[in-house]
């Protein structure tokens, strides 16, 4: 038997600094960006609109993430393992993990996907689940 499928949850902190601008390489045809300040943070918010296409900031946002899996490892082959890296889900704006900055981790879990079991009691040696490197 393979590798079992596993997913993450990381836990966010974000901090004082809340949002990652986001550029794109299309010139923009209508920018736009707002800014406030509440208790001493100021936060700012842009978006920029370009011709059929919107680039919005990834926000971070403080406390526990969705459970997301990027990589379903082949079960009938034994060499193939789950992997969940975090530097490469940073890149991946479909889980915008707080908000694409890794540092802002602060915890991580890891389960089994269909029985939601905790890695630690899946039976499966050599696993790692930390907030350096992800499952």
């Amino acid at each position: 038997e393979g590798c079992h499928d596993y997913e993450i949850s990381v836990l966010c902190k974000c901090g004082e600094t809340t949002t990652q601008q986001t550029t794109s390489t299309i010139a923009p045809t209508t920018t736009g960006s707002q800014t406030s300040t509440t208790t001493g943070i100021t936060t700012t918010t842009a978006q920029t609109t370009t011709t059929g296409m919107t680039t919005t900031p990834k926000v971070c946002v403080e406390g526990w993430t969705d459970w997301v899996s990027s990589h379903t490892p082949n079960l009938d082959d034994v060499m193939d393992g789950d992997y969940e890296y975090l530097n490469v889900l940073d890149y991946d704006t479909h889980f915008n993990l707080c908000g694409g900055d890794m540092s802002m981790v602060a915890d991580i879990d890891c389960r089994e996907i269909n029985s939601q079991t905790p890695w630690t009691s899946t039976g499966q040696s050599d696993l790692i689940c930390d907030t350096l490197t992800g499952f």
